[in-house]
């Protein structure tokens, strides 16, 4: 059974100047509550994300029974590279935790079979809202979302899978988006969040690489 995302590998035009920057918001180890942030040269922002698993063996024999055989500790799924690693100790003692995995699709029937019947991720929420342009399903893994976004009405976009990102869950948003943008790095302001009682802001910058979602549910 998959039971979390423990990693998240994020491609940068420059690796130490993004760690500077996400270390203002997720410590100097850059981790996210058990989700640790590998950055690496080469742009592009959000490139892999890794899956832990509490039983390795019998899920790498489920997923390859599903079409979807591992290869060399990773699985592609419609052009994203996914990576299994056994589960470890809990250390869920950080203020920062990550929320949820955003990924675009323009084939949202394809990618429910996808993550639910072959990844084996739990189905939480198939949600659509003609007022943002979008239908969103929402798979649960552990204590984080994988969130699957595609165009409403549906797109012809002949593109595959897309990386649409990530949110960090944090205790104080107005501390932290305050600490981002006293360094100087391009930050929204704080604005409601769309999941009533819980506010948000982006972090803008081109030194996170991509687009990095603070989140507080204090409402």
């Amino acid at each position: 059974m998959l039971t979390g995302i423990p990693g998240l590998t994020i491609g940068c035009a420059d690796p130490e100047a993004s760690h500077a920057a996400y270390a203002l918001v997720l410590g100097e180890e850059l981790r996210a509550g058990d989700t640790v942030i590998e950055l690496v040269a080469g742009g592009g922002g959000l490139s892999a994300a890794t899956f832990a698993s509490n039983d390795l063996a019998g899920d790498t024999r489920a997923l390859e029974r599903r079409g979807l055989p591992p290869a060399d500790g990773q699985v592609e799924v419609c052009g994203l590279t996914w990576r299994l690693q056994q589960a470890k100790a809990n250390r869920s003692d950080y203020s920062a935790i990550l929320d949820h995995v955003v990924v675009r699709t323009n084939d949202p029937e394809r990618a429910a079979a996808d993550y639910g019947a072959r990844l084996g991720l739990d189905l939480r929420l198939d949600r659509t809202a003609p007022e943002w342009g979008m239908r969103a399903l929402f798979f649960r893994c552990g204590g984080t979302v994988v969130e699957i976004v595609s165009p409403e009405p549906p797109s012809d976009d002949p593109r595959g899978d897309r990386w649409g990102g990530f949110a960090v869950r944090v205790s104080d948003i107005e501390a932290v988006r305050s600490r981002v943008a006293d360094a100087g790095y391009a930050v929204s302001d704080v604005r409601p969040g769309r999941k009533p009682g819980t506010r948000v802001c982006t972090l803008k910058d081109e030194a996170f690489a991509g687009p990095t979602l603070l989140l507080d549910r204090r409402g």
